[in-house]
């Protein structure tokens, strides 16, 4: 699939903030990192995708919302892999 424009723009936008801010915000990160890793996985960079899944279920306060944290994404990683 070739990522529309706004992919990027959108990449570029919350890198920066990323980059920008110190966030302390568990839940702002989580939906930062959730994004990037939908981006990641739109424009074939699995790889990417992965790693920001694990730092969105890194961020996550309940226990057994970690467990199921990612594991659509993972799973669509997984297939694409395979």
């Amino acid at each position: 699939m070739r990522p529309d424009r706004n992919f990027r723009s959108y990449l570029i936008d919350i890198e920066g903030v990323l980059n920008r801010y110190d966030l302390q915000d568990a839940a702002t990160l989580r939906r930062f990192y959730g994004v990037l890793s939908n981006i990641a996985l739109l424009e074939g960079r699995n790889d990417d995708a992965a790693r920001n899944w694990e730092r969105v279920r890194e961020l996550e306060e309940k226990e057994s919302a970690r467990y199921m944290t990612g594991l659509n994404g993972a799973s669509l990683v997984a297939a694409c892999r395979a």
